[in-house]
């Protein structure tokens, strides 16, 4: 709580200080920022012969000292179940995918035994909070939550966040 409230003052602090100094331009929220891509895309692609030849999609990428760390869904086919797998890289280009990928697949027998999909990833101290979408028979549509301490072994928590119901709910997790 005490991060929130520090974060919205320092906006409030932030916002305050560039409305009075008209005459250096202050970043706002939602500001069109220039990108410049890299010539060498793309950084990733599908895998070969493997979980991940047929698509991969949304991923989710940290630093943590200097390796990024990445997370993202990847399946045979778009029809297929989705399941999340992990790479690195030293420079945010060149990625190395883990040999055990993939390293998180829905559960049998569970709400997500379907599909996992759409990671998001956060680090809070040395554990790693992960969000994700998941959901039976291949339709990923809940939000589940896990956590993980080296990235590739999650403890997944006992329920999903937002279930599809007409009852919405917050679960109380690991």
């Amino acid at each position: 709580m005490k991060k929130l409230i520090f974060a919205v003052f320092g906006l409030v602090i932030l916002s305050a200080a560039c409305k009075k100094n008209d005459t250096h331009p202050c970043p706002e929220l939602g500001q069109k920022q220039d990108w410049t891509k890299y010539e060498g895309n793309p950084v990733f692609v599908k895998g070969e012969k493997s979980w991940d030849d047929g698509i991969i999609v949304g991923h989710s990428v940290i630093k943590s000292g200097s390796t990024y760390k990445m997370w993202y869904s990847g399946a045979h086919s778009i029809e297929s179940p989705k399941s999340i797998g992990y790479a690195t890289s030293t420079d945010g280009i060149h990625w190395t995918r883990y040999s055990g990928n993939p390293v998180f697949n829905g559960i049998a027998g569970s709400w997500d035994e379907g599909s996992v999909a759409l990671p998001t990833v956060l680090q809070d101290g040395k554990t790693l909070h992960m969000w994700y979408l998941g959901g039976l028979d291949g339709d990923a549509g809940t939000i589940g939550y896990a956590t993980s301490q080296d990235g590739i072994h999650p403890k997944i928590c006992n329920s999903h966040l937002l279930p599809v119901t007409n009852d919405w709910y917050w679960a109380i997790g690991c």
